[in-house]
């Protein structure tokens, strides 16, 4: 546990308060819960008095005529199932209420988890594995699976109305109790001590618990994700057994967290509640019988005192018990607060300019930039491409290559320089703006669920099929997709039947399908053979002409036709021109050639 999850339990009190805000779009249904709350107390309470009248008046009345006590009994019982009835309508209401605030507030509540996920910086996501976010999206939130604590939503929808009620029977039974006998509301008061120390020493104890439980059970979901999208790896390295032992490892650990968690939980509500419930029982009934033979209390009182007695211990167990489950959920309470409270680095500035057309010049002035301080990736780099040019950048692995598409995708921001887009600087145009005029092929192309339209659409939610055919005519996809049992609405599951070259040039597809002003190549053939490269760069330069292409490539064939290349070394720019030029140089680039080609001009 770390010592941020250690400090969270000392502030519980503002982290509930800062998920309350998720009501106030319902104030009315919240209004109504309150009210029918305030008046299902009374009446649920009320008929225990009607019930010492019906005992002193009609049952056990002596003295007036048979026919009055018939009377009393029938008007009596029958006061009593009407309130009675009148509070569990209520109760029934409230519950309709409850659900209904239950179910929009997840809804709420997870759409705004969601949408923050995806205004966080990118190397937010790179430091966490995605297993850890899938897990607090969506077992955090709404953790049906956990019988103590069920998530953020029933906590603020169900377990603070149960408490307001429970306050309110309490409150209501309370001064029927001290009205009939105040003796007996002091053995009461007596063993809320007991409870109240027990049950707070206890939960904290349990909460602590729960943490390491939610980490747990955190780690299953993260090595279930990592080896099943890793599957093509574990079997080729023969894994099985390896990653088969490491899941059951991780559920063990998860399993001993669950017994810890429930071992003190079943301690708490077995036996340390059933010691004070017998002592506090125990005591007060002795007292009331006692009462009752030296008759200082009626038959009347003696029943509806034991009665109310015992249910007014019985809603302040449960009390202390919500107020547990509640110190319980601020546990994924607070994980799901440790993710919207990181600030997106990457965001629009309140001065931020629109930009309905891009020219397509791009330059990049004395830019360095570090993903941890003291290590930096780049270091005053420095270039220019005009509307229409295609600059090819090239390095050994780690140079900073693929770091400079990320900065033109605003992925991140420069520590140091600017990077301008049409003379303007990018961090001020509007993000949506920019990267809907950019075309973007990244070395691995994922592909999502569904079909090939959906896949290439995701580049322009409003092509046609005649654009999508167009688009893979131009990738050299048409003709396996056109072989596909339903082409282009054929479904992928994911990716899991195509290869890395059809996988690639599908991602060429959905990235020219936007017909973007500038193009953002990361080893965009990497995946392919050299004469399917050769074609694919045919169909490139048609779809480039007039087109700002910025290629990053270890292939030097990729890039020999740029008119301009750059070569990166350890950060920085050591070498720049054309390929013609570079080879004369006799540099990196001059020795990269020679080794991908034998020697080959």
């Amino acid at each position: 546990m770390t010592q941020t999850e250690f400090s969270s339990l000392k502030r519980p009190v503002r982290t509930f308060f800062r998920f309350l805000k998720f009501l106030l779009p319902y104030w009315d249904k919240v209004l109504f819960i309150i009210l029918g709350i305030m008046i299902a107390a009374p009446l649920g309470n009320m008929h225990m008095v009607l019930s010492k009248a019906i005992i002193d008046q009609a049952v056990m009345n002596q003295t007036d005529p048979i026919s009055r006590r018939i009377f009393l009994l029938f008007l009596f019982t029958g006061l009593s199932a009407l309130l009675l009835w009148s509070g569990q309508l209520l109760e029934r209401l409230r519950g309709f209420f409850g659900f209904y605030l239950n179910m929009f507030v997840t809804l709420n509540l997870r759409r705004k988890f969601y949408s923050h996920l995806h205004r966080l910086p990118y190397r937010f996501f790179q430091k966490r594995p995605i297993g850890e976010h899938m897990y607090r999206c969506m077992d955090d939130i709404r953790a049906d699976v956990f019988p103590y604590a069920r998530g953020i939503v029933d906590m603020i929808t169900n377990n603070v109305p149960d408490i307001f009620r429970i306050l309110n029977d309490i409150f209501w039974q309370g001064l029927i109790v001290f009205v009939l006998n105040p003796m007996a509301a002091l053995f009461i008061g007596v063993t809320i001590v007991p409870y109240t120390v027990l049950s707070y020493w206890m939960t904290t104890r349990i909460k602590r618990a729960y943490l390491e439980l939610k980490h747990e059970e955190q780690g299953v979901t993260a090595v279930l994700r990592d080896t099943i999208a890793g599957v093509e790896t574990v079997k080729s390295f023969g894994r099985r057994r390896y990653v088969t032992n490491r899941y059951v490892r991780q559920l063990v650990n998860a399993v001993r967290a669950t017994l810890r968690r429930d071992y003190l939980q079943v301690t708490l509500d077995q036996f340390v509640f059933w010691v004070l419930d017998l002592i506090a029982i125990g005591s007060l009934w002795t007292y009331l019988v006692y009462q009752l033979m030296v008759g200082e209390i009626t038959v009347g009182s003696f029943y509806v005192l034991l009665n109310i007695s015992t249910r007014f211990i019985g809603p302040f167990k449960t009390l202390i018990n919500q107020y547990m489950n509640i110190r319980q959920q601020l546990v994924p309470t607070q994980r799901v607060l440790e993710t919207l409270d990181v600030k997106p680095e990457i965001r629009d500035l309140p001065d931020a300019q629109p930009l309905q057309h891009v020219e397509g010049c791009i330059r990049f002035e004395n830019v360095s930039f570090s993903y941890d301080p003291g290590m930096p990736v780049l270091r005053n780099v420095s270039f220019e491409v005009k509307p229409g040019q295609t600059l090819g950048i090239v390095g050994r692995s780690g140079a900073g290559k693929t770091t400079i598409l990320n900065l033109l995708l605003r992925l991140h921001r420069p520590d140091a320089g600017s990077v301008l887009v049409d003379e303007k600087d990018l961090n001020r145009i509007r993000i949506a703006d920019w990267q809907g005029q950019v075309g973007v092929v990244l070395q691995n192309t994922f592909i999502f669920g569904g079909d090939v339209a959906y896949n290439i659409r995701y580049g322009n939610l409003n092509a046609s099929e005649n654009q999508i055919w167009k688009m893979l005519e131009m990738a050299d996809a048409d003709e396996f997709v056109a072989a596909m049992p339903e082409g282009i609405h054929t479904d992928l599951a994911e990716g899991s039947k195509l290869s890395g070259g059809e996988k690639q040039r599908l991602g060429i597809a959905r990235a020219l399908v936007r017909s973007p002003r500038i193009l953002l190549l990361d080893e965009p053939t990497s995946s392919l053979d050299s004469r399917t490269e050769n074609d694919i760069w045919r169909s490139f330069e048609k779809a480039m002409q007039g087109t700002t292409a910025v290629i990053v490539s270890h292939r030097l064939s990729t890039v020999r036709k740029a008119d301009y290349i750059v070569v990166l070394d350890q950060g920085e720019i050591v070498e720049r021109g054309t390929h013609d030029e570079l080879i004369r140089q006799g540099g990196i680039y001059s020795r990269m050639w020679r080794d991908q080609t034998g020697g080959a001009v």
